[in-house]
C-alpha cells in the first residue's frame, strides 16, 4: 500500500487524538460520577450540566449536539470529543481533526513534507479543506472508515418538489430504542480500521499528551 509522509503524518494524528481524548474523557467522567461509555446518552438526556470544569479545573467542558468540547483555561487547547455508536469515544470527523491540530499545530510539524503541505495555507478554511482532504484519501485507502455503516439502513433519503438536495429522514420501528436512535445520528463518524492499526504498528510515532 502506497501511504506517503504527509498521509501517515495524518493517520498518526487521528490516533494521538484519540489516545489524548481517552485521558479527558475518563477525568469528564469522573467529574460527572459516571461511566466514560454513559456520558453521550445521559448528556442527550439532559440528565448531566451543559458545561463546567473539570474536577482539577484546568479544562472547561462544554457539551452540544452529538459532541463535548474540552479546552485547557491555561493554553487554549482544544479538544472535541465526537461520540459514536455505544456511547464509544474513538471516533472523529476531519473537522475534529482539524480543530485538534490547529491548537496542537506545532506537534505536528515533524518533517519537511507536512510542513510544506501546510505553507501554502492562506486561511484557516484553506487549512481545513487540506486536512479534509487528507481524511477523504485515508479513507478511500481503507485505512479509517465508518464506525457502524449498517446503522445506515435506517436512513431513508427523499426530494421534496423544487428541492434542489436530498434530504435524511429516519425511519424507525415503533418499539425502536431512544438508544439506538441516538445512535443512527453518529453512525457516519470514523474510526481508525484494522489495516489503518497495521499502519501505524508499523511506523509508531509518539503521542502528544496534555496535562
Amino acid at each position: 500500500m502506497k501511504i506517503n509522509t504527509v498521509e501517515l503524518n495524518l493517520l498518526s494524528t487521528c490516533q494521538q487524538s484519540i489516545e489524548v481524548k481517552k485521558n479527558l474523557i475518563r477525568r469528564l467522567a469522573k467529574t460527572l460520577s459516571l461511566e466514560p461509555q454513559h456520558l453521550f446518552y445521559q448528556w442527550l438526556l439532559g440528565k448531566i450540566p451543559q458545561h463546567g470544569y473539570l474536577l482539577d479545573r484546568k479544562w472547561k467542558y462544554f457539551f452540544h449536539g452529538f459532541e463535548c468540547d474540552l479546552r485547557q483555561t491555561a493554553t487554549g487547547q482544544f479538544i472535541r470529543i465526537e461520540f459514536g455508536p455505544g456511547g464509544r469515544t474513538d471516533t472523529f470527523t476531519d473537522w475534529g481533526i482539524y480543530k485538534y491540530l490547529s491548537s496542537s499545530y506545532p506537534n505536528w510539524l515533524t518533517t519537511p513534507e507536512v510542513e510544506h503541505y501546510f505553507s501554502q495555507s492562506n486561511s484557516r478554511l484553506d487549512a481545513y479543506q487540506k486536512i479534509s482532504f487528507l481524511v477523504n484519501k485515508l479513507h478511500a485507502l481503507k485505512l479509517i472508515g465508518p464506525v457502524a455503516p449498517e446503522l445506515n439502513e435506517i436512513y431513508t433519503h427523499y426530494q421534496l418538489p423544487n428541492a434542489t438536495h436530498l434530504e435524511s429522514h429516519v425511519k424507525l420501528p415503533k418499539t425502536f430504542p431512544e438508544k439506538k436512535y441516538f445512535d443512527t445520528r453518529v453512525c457516519n463518524r470514523l474510526i481508525i480500521t484494522p489495516e489503518g492499526w497495521q499502519i501505524l504498528t508499523k511506523h509508531p510515532s509518539d503521542t502528544v499528551l496534555t496535562d
